[in-house]
This record gives structure tokens, C-alpha cells and sequence, in this order.
């Protein structure tokens, strides 16, 4: 058993309780639950033993771990394994493989991040040559507007000619604020027509692309392995005893590459490795993609995550196997449980025990991930752009009131000196 507090006394009744410890161990539990479908079947009894692990083969020994459960099957201490366990050739000199009763499947799961949540939200609805042409046409409106105010002819009524001003009011119309210049010119106001009308088009297209960012799904670019890596995440597993052999036996290529690009630490203590418990409140927290079995994880996801949390959780599949029980080689109850196990699944039995047992992705419901609201982060451009403007006017109201200041100083300086001057000469 991992990780799955048992009292000995009252071990069956824990053990099948769906309720205790819901997202411990669900592999081990599931095993035993359709094992006691077989007792009821047979009408046998049994003496449990409790092992830390599955057993693992040592290239040292020639055998497997002493009291693991591949251990205790190779010395004959015991004749079955009730929990599922990875099918593959080296176990077959000490144990037979019963039908599949089930299936593995490990992945990374992490909240994926909103569009909404990025520094560049503001700037996502148009592209890159969009802005560019849009900050080009809006410079060539202001320096046209400032010429036309002051080429030979005055304007009437007299405006401001300067190119500062020019440009301010061609930003009010970019930004649907109403500013306008009040020439009676033809040229001024067929200039301020025309900026007019491209300014509510795409102003109106910009609106558009954010009220859509509102109302639909964020998509999912986080969708690969390598992309997991390069985002700001930080990679954990689970601490368990079968991932440790994952990362060493070199059991799947993505895996084999998760551990060596984001999980391997300097030394093997150092390796990044977590509880379940501690790595979903960091997933929950939005810093961490967990590397786990899924029906684990999304137990105690569904126990502790809102539905607006439940939204965002996204997955990356990094392993899925096939798993059955074991019985020891040349054990007289082999074809005895082989048949018991086939008949329950003819029966629907195991189908039912994996229902109950293998908990299912969390449910978003309704627009969950939608009612979470705007983050900071989506708004940052235009606090940061807000935060420089007052920074600059109150930097330049300090030159200029020093500067009113000195001129000021200067004139009474001044004006005492002709006093002085008149007193003399008088």
C-alpha cells in the first residue's frame, strides 16, 4: 500500500470504503474489490500481507526486492498480488499474469493559463503589421493636421498650431473620446472626417475580438510536452516508489525526457518530487504541473478545486498501459483464478468496480472558467501606461514650477536692482 494510513484491525472495511482516503492507492483498492467478488465466488479464505511496494528486479542479486510484493511471490510466502501491476517480460520468471483487469495512465495535469491572464491581452486582437500601420497612420494624421493649421492661411477659429496638439487631437478620435478640431477649413475637416470614419471601423473590429475573448473558451496552446517544459511551470511528480522506476528504467521516451529536462535534480535526493496532496494546492495556485496517475490526481481535485478551478485544468498524457493481477509461478490456484476473474468480467462486475474506483475528470460547469473574471495581468499594459503618463506630468509640473520659480526670483532681483538704481541717481 502508498501512502494509505490503514488500521490492521479494521483493514477490509477501510480498504473497500470509496469515502476513506479517496484519492489514495485507488489502483491497489480496485484490485482487491473485484478480489473479494472472487472470495464470495469460491468461498475462501485468506491471510493478507502488507507490502511498501511492487518489487523491483536487482541486476545485483539476480532477484527481486525482498518484502516487496514480487519478492514475497518469488519465495513462495504468498500466491497472489492483489493490486494491478505493469505487464512486462522479467516478471515472468516469478509470476503469471491474470486476464487484464485494468488499465495505467499517467499524465501531467496543470490550470492551464486564461488568454485573459497574459501581459499582452490588450495587444492580441490585432496582429503585429495591424498596430504598426495603426501607429503610422495615426503619426501622419497628426504631422497633416499640424501643417494644415499653420501652412500660409490662418485658421479659423484660431487653434493651436503646434504638433503636440495636432497629435492629441488625432488620438481622441483613435480612441472614440469625441475630440475634434473646430477649423472651419475644408482640408482640417475633411481630414478629421476621414480619420473619423477609420477609427469607428476599427475601433469597432477591436471591440469585437475582446467582447470573443470574453465569451469563449481560452484555447489550449499548452498542448505538448516541450511546450510544458518552456512555460513558466515548474515540473513535479508524485513521490512514489513506481516513478522513481519510471524515471530510471527509461520506461517511455516523453517521460524519460520530462525527468532529464525538468525534473532531475543535481543529485537523486534532490530530484523534484512531491506529495499528491502538496502538489495539487501548487496546481490549484496555478505554479506547478504534476506529474501523477490521473484517477489519484482528479479525486483530489474534484475534493478541494472550485468550478471555475475545475475549468481550467488541462493535461498532458505522458503514459497508459495495460495492468492485471499476479499469481506465483506454478501456483495451484493459477486456473482457479483465471476463471473467476473472466467470469466477473462476463458478468459486468469488474466493469463495475472500475466505474467506482477510476474517478473521472472533474465536471466544469456552465462558463466557470469564463466567471473567474479579468486578472491583473490583463490589465497591466494600461496601468503601466497610466503609472508613466503621471510620472512624466508630474515631472515636468516640477521643471516647470522651478522654472516659474527662478523666472520669478530673477524679475524681483531685477526690479530691485533699478530701485536701487533710481535711489542712486536720485
Amino acid at each position: 500500500m502508498t501512502n494509505l494510513q490503514i488500521n490492521l484491525t479494521n483493514i477490509e472495511k477501510q480498504l473497500l470504503n470509496r469515502s476513506y482516503y479517496p484519492q489514495l492507492d485507488l489502483l491497489t483498492r480496485n484490485a482487491f474489490a473485484i478480489y473479494k467478488h472472487i472470495q464470495k465466488l469460491y468461498n475462501f479464505s485468506y491471510d493478507l500481507k502488507i507490502t511498501n511496494n511492487w518489487g523491483y528486479f536487482n541486476e545485483t542479486t539476480g532477484h527481486f526486492d525482498p518484502g516487496s510484493m514480487l519478492g514475497e511471490l518469488e519465495v513462495g510466502n504468498v500466491e497472489m498480488g492483489l493490486t494491478f501491476v505493469r505487464m512486462y517480460p522479467r516478471r515472468l520468471s516469478v509470476v503469471f499474469f491474470v486476464h487484464p483487469s485494468g488499465s495505467y495512465r499517467s499524465c501531467f495535469i496543470f490550470k492551464h493559463p486564461s488568454s485573459l491572464a497574459s501581459y499582452s491581452a490588450f495587444a492580441k486582437p490585432f496582429t503585429i503589421p495591424l498596430w504598426f500601420c495603426i501607429f503610422t497612420t495615426f503619426t501622419l494624421a497628426g504631422i497633416s493636421l499640424r501643417f494644415m493649421k499653420r501652412y500660409e492661411i490662418k485658421d479659423l477659429p484660431k487653434n493651436e498650431s503646434n504638433l503636440s496638439n495636432s497629435l492629441l487631437i488625432i488620438l481622441g478620435i483613435l480612441c472614440q473620446q469625441g475630440i475634434y478640431s473646430d477649423s472651419f477649413r475644408n482640408p482640417t475637416r475633411i481630414l478629421t472626417l476621414v480619420f473619423q470614419l477609420m477609427s469607428f471601423m476599427v475601433y469597432s473590429f477591436y471591440g469585437a475580438e475582446i467582447v470573443g475573448f470574453l465569451l469563449t473558451d481560452s484555447p489550449r496552446t499548452i498542448n505538448t510536452l516541450d511546450k510544458l517544459i518552456d512555460s513558466p511551470f515548474k515540473l513535479y511528480s508524485e513521490n512514489l516508489p513506481y516513478y522513481h522506476n519510471h524515471f530510471t528504467e527509461r520506461i517511455n521516451d516523453k517521460v524519460t525526457r520530462a525527468y532529464q529536462k525538468a525534473i532531475k535534480g543535481p543529485t537523486r535526493d534532490q530530484d523534484k518530487y512531491i506529495s499528491l496532496e502538496e502538489g495539487v494546492e501548487e496546481i490549484r495556485k496555478g505554479r506547478m504541473a504534476l506529474y501523477a496517475q490521473d484517477i489519484n490526481m482528479y479525486a483530489e481535485i474534484d475534493r478541494t478545486f472550485t468550478n471555475s478551478e475545475k475549468c481550467s485544468i488541462h493535461e498532458i498524457e505522458m503514459l497508459k498501459l495495460l495492468t492485471a493481477t499476479v499469481i506465483r509461478k506454478k501456483s495451484p490456484f493459477r486456473e482457479l483464478i483465471y476463471r473467476g476473474v473472466l467470469r466477473l468480467a462476463e458478468s459486468g462486475f469488474k466493469y463495475r468496480e472500475n466505474k467506482i474506483w477510476n474517478s473521472r475528470k472533474p465536471e466544469c460547469l456552465g462558463n466557470g472558467e469564463r466567471s473567474s473574471g479579468v486578472s491583473l495581468e490583463a490589465t497591466l499594459i494600461a496601468q503601466v501606461i497610466f503609472g508613466i503618463g503621471i510620472t512624466i506630468a508630474v515631472i515636468l509640473f516640477s521643471i516647470e514650477k522651478q522654472h516659474y520659480f527662478l523666472e520669478k526670483l530673477n524679475s524681483k532681483q531685477k526690479n530691485n536692482i533699478s530701485q536701487l538704481h533710481f535711489d542712486y541717481n536720485n
